[in-house]
């Protein structure tokens, strides 16, 4: 049974709260509380597993088979790839041989923390845009680790989606009082303006307290460190292995990535060249970061739907002035302030068949467009209802009911 966080006093827990840090304290106090955020059950055992070794698919579809909604979810995601007149379903055993390790645990992440966390009490914190940046951090954060020839992508996606959650934390322990922090603070819109504000009133600020639950969700300390203080200056004694030190540099500029494209004119704006300079230093090839940013556009999209993860209001992008004024801006990011969106989707592709749409997607994308593919009229309608939609191509001609559903 939980306990209450005023249960947890020098007089009650005398010897631990004597060895504990200022952090370490206040952390528990969260979360005896039951208040802070956190996967569900199996959310959090998947993320155990696959952080071992010697992780099987037998076990983790074992865990996937306990919770019956989840298992549900897991076979749509699967079955949507299977062509159309299928003789049967895949097996939970085949769809998670078909998704493989890492995105079955993506997934499963996804829908357990997010899910449980998409709504709250805080009136000063808009839920929706913060799963909307950590998901487009996410998606920006695993290509940019493929395209560099770094190891572990899966790995990046993981602390893209959960290296901000430490804000999620603070609106869910403390609705009213974040809420009033926020809305009277207007100007400490980055984390380092804001962070000091945080610790005076809470006893710890956002960066801290995410690293406290990655760390009691069994990462690392040192890994928990990096993903939690990704956007501070690190000192060259700092000591931090190559690993650690590129895990930050990609966290940071996918975030960069992310509030260059959530604006409704990223399409025709350049890339900002401090930002460009800055991929080729990580090691991304010249003529490969332009096809970089429609694929992440894309797949944060994607991501986005399969999620159930609205973007915000698309929003003109500020004037480039500004960013001259404030050189610092242009490299100190905010996870908490909602990038805008939604991404518009150039071309919509209704199409059941893998080998025809993939065909389809490489010459789309390759021209530069944001091609969203779907294998149902459903799927399709919900994407051209809620997003904005430029073209529609469907399969079929005069007799395919489906296609013509979809036009009409």
């Amino acid at each position: 049974m939980a306990s209450s966080p005023e249960q947890f006093t020098p007089k009650r827990f005398p010897l631990a709260c004597r060895y504990l840090s200022r952090v370490n304290k206040v952390f528990y106090e969260l979360k005896f509380s039951g208040k802070l955020p956190s996967p569900a059950a199996v959310g959090m055992k998947i993320l155990q597993l696959t952080q071992q070794e010697d992780c099987g698919l037998d076990e983790i579809t074992k865990v996937v088979r306990a919770d019956p909604s989840l298992t549900g979810r897991i076979l749509k995601v699967a079955n949507a790839g299977l062509p159309k007149g299928g003789s049967s379903r895949a097996p939970l055993e085949e769809a998670v041989l078909k998704l493989g390790l890492s995105t079955l645990r993506d997934l499963v992440l996804g829908f357990s923390l997010i899910a449980t966390n998409s709504k709250g009490g805080c009136a000063g914190f808009d839920y929706g845009a913060f799963w909307h940046a950590s998901l487009g951090r996410a998606v920006a954060a695993q290509h940019l680790t493929e395209l560099s020839g770094r190891e572990a992508a899966s790995e990046a996606y993981v602390f893209g989606l959960l290296c901000g959650i430490g804000e999620l934390g603070l609106a869910a322990a403390h609705p009213d009082r974040y809420a009033t922090l926020l809305q009277s603070n207007p100007q400490a819109q980055t984390n380092a303006a804001r962070a000091p504000l945080e610790s005076r009133e809470f006893g710890i600020h956002h960066a801290e307290l995410t690293e406290a639950l990655l760390r009691d969700w069994g990462f690392p300390e040192r890994l928990a460190h990096a993903a939690a203080t990704y956007w501070q200056e690190v000192r060259p004694d700092s000591g931090e292995s190559e690993r650690l030190v590129s895990l930050r540099r990609t966290l940071l500029l996918a975030q960069r990535v992310v509030n260059h494209l959530a604006y409704a004119n990223s399409s025709a704006d350049p890339l900002p060249e401090p930002l460009r300079t800055d991929l080729l230093d990580l090691g991304i090839e010249s003529d490969r970061i332009d096809p970089a940013l429609v694929a992440i556009r894309t797949a944060w999209a994607e991501w986005g739907a399969l999620l159930n993860v609205t973007a915000p209001k698309p929003v003109p992008r500020p004037d480039a002035q500004a960013s001259k004024n404030n050189p610092a801006e242009t490299t100190t990011v905010d996870p908490l302030t909602p990038p805008p969106g939604p991404l518009p989707i150039d071309i919509l592709i209704l199409e059941p068949n893998d080998e025809l749409a993939r065909t389809f997607e490489d010459l789309l994308r390759t021209a530069g467009k944001c091609v969203v593919r779907t294998r149902t009229v459903s799927e399709s309608l919900a994407l051209a209802m809620t997003r904005p939609t430029r073209l529609v191509i469907a399969h079929g001609g005069p007799d395919d009911a489906e296609a013509l559903e979809l036009c009409t």
